[in-house]
């Protein structure tokens, strides 16, 4: 586990939602591969932002067997304009603008590079999405749609009562059950030890 960029102990100015990230994450896989070889099992689990920039580096992915998205948000836009119409209950549109300027001008990237569905569509790397149903911060659909879209291996679990980030807290045991389930499947599929 480590911490994202302007996240805990780690450095960084701005958060860029998995636009940068995906490439720092790129170099704790290095890492890993370089640590350990390329015989093992090495998959990706990150949580909300976490799980955005996991499903955004199957793009630039060369090792990784597996992700598992806990309450990911499918596209940077639809999510601003969710969350702009939900908290400041002002037309999208003008604000969204507003706040993509100042993102290009200061963190260097722009909302439509970050597209978590964009980037699994034709990605063949088996994908568990996990989201609360009672997310009302990242809307369940987002994973939903993305489930949809996704080719190959492919489960979803949504998780009832829980809210965003909170799928493991409302039921620990079911939500362990879905994981191993799903790891046991791609090792089967792969034919490798975890």
């Amino acid at each position: 586990m480590y911490n994202q960029r302007r996240h805990g102990a780690s450095e960084g100015k701005y958060s860029t939602y998995g636009y940068y990230e995906k490439y720092d994450l790129d170099l704790w896989v290095n890492w890993v591969v370089n640590r350990n070889g390329e015989d093992g099992i090495i998959g990706l689990h990150g949580e909300s932002m976490g799980a955005a920039t996991v499903l955004q580096y199957a793009d630039i992915n060369k090792y990784v067997d597996f992700i598992i998205a806990d309450c990911a948000y499918s596209d940077m836009n639809e999510l601003m304009k969710f969350r702009i119409k939900e908290d400041i209950k002002l037309p999208a549109f003008p604000m969204l603008k507003f706040v993509e300027l100042k993102s290009k001008r200061r963190a260097r990237f722009s909302f439509k590079d970050v597209s978590p569905i964009n980037s699994i569509k034709y990605n063949e790397i088996p994908v568990l999405f996990i989201h609360g149903k009672n997310d009302k911060f990242v809307p369940t659909y987002m994973s939903e749609k993305m489930y949809e879209v996704k080719k190959g291996m492919k489960r979803i679990y949504l998780a009832d009562g829980a809210a965003h980030a909170c799928s493991i807290e409302v039921d620990k045991q079911k939500y362990e059950e879905v994981v191993f389930e799903f790891i046991n499947e791609v090792e089967a599929n792969l034919g490798k030890s975890v």
